[in-house]
């Protein structure tokens, strides 16, 4: 049966549309009870009562839909099997081989199709060089050069040496933290996969990301309350959380003044688990808080010592809160009054 198909889709005019193929088989499956009842009625003249014909047509109705499904299927075997395909590359991220013989529309949209993932699996290739090349030959001499920065700012008996060496060893920072937000930004994972969620301690992962700010705190005075419900185990991807919430702590350490609070706070409601980042720093106006969590945002503001900003901190926070489904929101009173993010977890 199949070899008379593809004889069949290979006959002139049928060979290369799609539409004709699926316009003949319906055509000849709708005439089959027509058909079926002239031969009935050629072999047999005025020898059929109304009964019998009735009984014909209806035989020949449902051999002809059979037949019609039959066929059909036949021709849409291909989308399932490029259906199928798409599946496997989306939980394993294997590329797909569909290997369909034809010359229709369907056959040439499913040939550009593989193409396009071959191809777009060569660009993923080479983002991940470049993640490579930024991971390892960029950082280590920015890393080494705000190093000497540092040293030259402890030891030099100059004055205006160790102020020059502390402006350069916060300039390498800055580019240090730019860098980071643009390899989380190019290591993004992909929306259509699920993410890998562990049940995290989320009082030793905020107390981790505040010694890793203590350098910055104290350099301010400033006060860090820690108050986390205890037992708060949140599944979450631990990397990208943790970035989250660096980057909520570091802006809050960054816009306070001298002798500032800092208070974290974190409790279970209901089905979700609520993080609230709050200072009493130079605050923002209302009206832009949503475009804080845009790409780029023109609207940034300097810290209260001079810090950059790069723009990008709370985007990425923004999309990583997305690809958990939690929620993300800030607020501040306005100018001068501080400011407080919250972001909210679902618990299953």
């Amino acid at each position: 049966m199949n070899q008379v198909l593809k004889k069949f889709y290979s006959l002139p005019g049928v060979k290369k549309s799609y539409a004709l193929k699926f316009f003949v088989i319906t055509f000849l499956g709708i005439h089959i009870p027509l058909i079926g009842l002239s031969i009935f009625l050629l072999v047999l003249p005025n020898q059929l009562d109304n009964l019998t014909i009735f009984w014909i047509v209806l035989g020949f109705t449902l051999i002809g839909t059979v037949v019609t499904l039959f066929i059909l299927n036949y021709l849409i075997k291909p989308i399932q099997q490029a259906d199928r395909a798409l599946l496997q590359y989306i939980q394993d991220r294997e590329v797909p081989k569909i290997s369909i013989e034809g010359d229709d529309e369907l056959v040439r949209l499913l040939n550009s199709m593989e193409k396009t993932i071959q191809k777009t699996e060569e660009l993923i290739e080479q983002k991940d060089d470049l993640i490579y090349l930024l991971s390892h030959d960029f950082r280590a001499p920015l890393i080494k050069a705000k190093g000497v920065f540092e040293l030259m700012r402890e030891q030099s008996g100059h004055e205006i040496a160790i102020e020059l060496a502390a402006k350069l060893a916060l300039e390498m920072e800055d580019q240090l933290g730019l860098m980071e937000s643009l390899l989380v930004l190019l290591q993004e994972r992909s929306p259509e996969l699920p993410p890998k969620l562990n049940s995290t301690d989320m009082e030793g992962l905020i107390k981790g990301i505040i010694s890793d700010l203590q350098e910055k705190s104290v350099e301010k005075s400033l006060q860090i309350k820690l108050d986390i419900q205890e037992g708060s185990l949140v599944p979450i991807e631990r990397d990208l959380i943790r970035q989250l919430i660096f980057n909520l702590l570091s802006n809050a350490v960054k816009f306070s003044r001298k002798d500032g609070v800092i208070s974290i706070k974190g409790v279970v409601k209901n089905d979700s688990f609520s993080l609230q980042v709050k200072d009493d720093g130079i605050g923002f106006d209302p009206k832009f808080k949503d475009q804080f969590f845009q790409k780029f945002t023109t609207y940034r503001q300097a810290g209260t010592q001079g810090e950059k900003s790069t723009g990008l901190g709370l985007y990425i926070s923004r999309k990583i809160a997305e690809r958990h489904r939690a929620k993300i929101k800030a607020h501040s009173d306005g100018k001068d009054q501080g400011a407080l993010f919250e972001v909210e977890f679902p618990l299953n």
